[in-house]
């Protein structure tokens, strides 16, 4: 049957197997076959070029500079694209029908995070940067002598002659990938001004406020800050600090000009391209408008200035007329160097335009091309695919079956050994159980008669001698004066405590031979156990309340309700006591519901932690410091339970109370009278 069993297994398996294999084009569509080309600027396949959407699954096109890939949906069309070879980067891409087309070029700028340390290591900061390149490289360090610039990939930044830092002198540098620190040394400054001269223009700041210049963010505040600041005490550092601000706050105010009325964020990787032309048209036609507008506020302007200097400017003193046109003479520079930047500009724009026309042209011819091919290239996969599909499933289930075949006949083998084994060990076993089970069961009784005998008459021979001292302490109590009286009185007190473990053992040895059933007069056994606790609950001042429900006929052992009442009633009284800030509280209640008789014993005393709630049942096992019992009660109760096919529980909130809940099924009166028919032999008495 085993054998059968695995035969069926395998061959489930062999189907999920092939199930999974058939799915494979469901779970497919979740991806999108796409062929991924690669050309360089002038158009040319790029071969065995690796790259990836995500950095984490590359590939690597071709000899002929196309690959088909499986790509999730959920990078297409992609965002941005990662090559293996650092020194390349997409210029731009196309994904259109199922092809994608990248063109790749070699990367111009790389972006380094450079430090500026003197030779003390402590940071240069807001000082005035430049690297020598073909186009100039300018930059100013922060707070922590830090800056990022974007540098040329093939400038040596190893050199120090690289970076020229005015009023310092480039010590060394020091790489690891695009992070490098710089070391310069301070060279002596300048001298300044006689005190002479700093008079004459006593009105202007003599102090340069580098935190004020960092602040400032527009050229109309920049240039308040000039008129306010003394030229001629400044040192050549201070005067290139002031340089690389004007360039950044004249950079900020033209680019708000172009951006003035300009819709910004509208081209993306994922734009249409005919979307993109229509915004760059746009914006072409604003850039006009702002130009011709800002001709209009600067003629503005010039009116309102040429009002206020007047006719040949009488008005104006010596010192502010040599000040004035040192200024427009910086204006005039900075018309100039505006006229050339918007030269350069156009020119970049024009170019740019007329690449990507003849970009789109060659991309068509491309296209057209090629379609016939890709046409055909594509059915062959198809066709290719499906072949392979076949014939790998095939060859998986060939190979199943064939592994299978041989495990089968290996594990019959096997099987075929060990149940003749089992077989020849099951028939011995079976010769002897008989005899075996019969001498054991024999020893076994014995064995726990013996013992049974023994703790009974041992309880009984030590419970005399405990009878005659706890009566000779109540004689001494009458006979012998206050002193010896305490001595008595203790004498009796632990022969009591003796009194109670003897007659919880005699009660363990009893437990396993019951009396005969009889009915249970739960309101005269209550009121028995009642007198026998009479002085702890007047000692303790225990509250104690007693519910018994009406019309409850039930049959046990009486001894056996008597051992579970009077032990349960021991322990509330005992652990009620305890707490000091509330009187003890014990509640009994005996009720019939769903065939079964409950008992519930609640008191009000510290409940049971959750570090001994699976050890109460235990031998000699004392829940509490200050018990004053002997750990047997529970141990008890709960043997007598399972003798009575009962069972017990209890419920607890640490600090407000406990509840035990004993449940004993009625037994009909057949099976009340096999119990009683079936009595074990008593032990021998004393």
């Amino acid at each position: 049957m085993r054998a059968i069993k695995k035969v069926i297994t395998f061959y489930n398996i062999i189907l999920a197997l092939l199930l999974l294999v058939c799915i494979k084009p469901a779970i497919a569509q979740e991806t999108s076959l796409v062929q991924v080309k690669t050309f360089d600027l002038r158009l040319k396949p790029i071969a065995n070029l690796e790259l990836s959407f995500d950095q984490q699954h590359y590939f690597a096109t071709g000899t002929n500079g196309s690959v088909i890939v499986e790509i999730n949906n959920t990078l297409l069309p992609p965002k941005v694209i990662y090559f293996i070879d650092v020194t390349l980067e997409a210029e731009s891409w196309n994904y259109s029908k199922g092809i994608l087309e990248i063109i790749v070029r070699e990367k111009s700028f790389e972006t380094y995070e450079l430090t500026f340390v003197d030779n003390n290591n402590i940071p240069l900061k807001n000082i005035a940067v430049s690297i020598e390149a073909d186009l100039p490289i300018k930059g100013v360090t922060n707070r922590q002598g830090a800056l990022q610039l974007d540098i040329p990939v093939n400038l040596d930044l190893q050199k120090p002659e690289m970076f020229k830092i005015t009023g310092y002198r480039i010590l060394a540098t020091d790489f690891n990938g695009t992070f490098g620190i710089i070391t310069a040394a301070a060279l002596p400054t300048a001298p300044t001004i006689s005190p002479v001269a700093i008079s004459v223009q006593s009105n202007k700041k003599t102090t340069f406020d580098e935190d004020q210049l960092y602040s400032i963010q527009s050229l109309p505040v920049f240039y308040n800050f000039l008129t306010d600041l003394d030229m001629t005490i400044l040192t050549i550092a201070e005067h290139q600090l002031l340089d690389v601000k004007f360039d950044e706050v004249y950079i900020a105010y033209t680019d708000s000009l172009s951006r003035n009325d300009i819709d910004q964020g509208n081209i993306s990787d994922t734009s249409q391209v005919s979307n993109d032309i229509l915004f760059l048209t746009r914006q072409a036609l604003l850039e006009g408008r702002a130009i011709s507008q800002t001709r209009a506020d600067f003629n503005k302007e010039l009116a309102v200035i040429n009002d206020k200097i007047g006719e040949g400017g009488g008005n104006l003193s010596d010192a502010e007329r040599e000040k004035l046109l040192h200024d427009i003479t910086a204006l005039d520079d900075i018309l100039i160097a505006n006229e050339e930047i918007f030269t350069k500009n156009q020119s970049y724009y024009k170019s740019s335009i007329s690449d990507i026309k003849n970009r789109l042209l060659n991309i068509e011819d491309l296209e057209a091309q090629l379609s016939d091919v890709e046409r055909q290239r594509q059915a062959e996969q198809d066709v290719f695919r499906k072949q392979l599909f076949i014939s790998v499933s095939i060859a998986i289930g060939l190979l199943f079956l064939v592994l299978l075949f041989i495990y089968l006949i290996r594990k019959i083998s096997r099987q075929k050994k060990a149940i003749h084994v089992a077989h020849e060990e099951v028939k011995e076993i079976n010769d002897h159980l008989e005899e075996l089970v019969a001498k054991r069961t024999k020893t076994l009784q014995r064995v726990n008669t013996e013992l049974d005998t023994f703790l009974y008459r041992s309880s009984h021979d030590l419970k005399r001698p405990l009878s005659s001292i706890i009566g000779l302490a109540n004689i001494a109590k009458i006979t012998l004066n206050e002193e010896a009286n305490e001595l008595f009185e203790k004498a009796r007190k632990t022969a009591d405590d003796m009194d109670k473990l003897l007659q919880k053992l005699i009660t363990i040895s009893q437990i396993n031979y019951s009396e005969d059933y009889a009915k249970i007069d739960f309101s005269a056994m209550l009121k028995k156990i009642h007198n026998e606790c009479q002085e702890t609950i007047v000692e303790k001042g225990t509250e104690i309340n007693y519910s018994i429900a009406d019309n409850i006929e039930f049959a046990s052992d009486p001894k056996l309700m008597e051992c579970i009442f009077k032990n349960l009633i021991d322990n509330a009284l005992l652990y009620s006591s305890f707490s000091e800030d509330k009187q003890p509280k014990v509640e009994v209640a005996v009720y019939s519901k769903d065939a079964s008789l409950y008992l519930e014993i609640k008191d009000n005393g510290e409940g049971i932690s959750k570090e001994i709630k699976s050890k109460i049942w235990n031998m000699f096992y004392r829940g509490h410091a200050n018990s004053s019992g002997n750990g047997l009660g529970l141990y008890i109760t709960r043997r007598a339970v399972k003798v009575l096919k009962g069972s017990i529980s209890f419920e607890t909130i640490t600090g407000k109370f406990t509840k035990f809940i004993v449940q004993l099924p009625y037994l009909d009166q057949k099976a009340l009278k096999a119990k009683s028919a079936a009595k074990k032999p008593t032990l021998e008495p004393v």
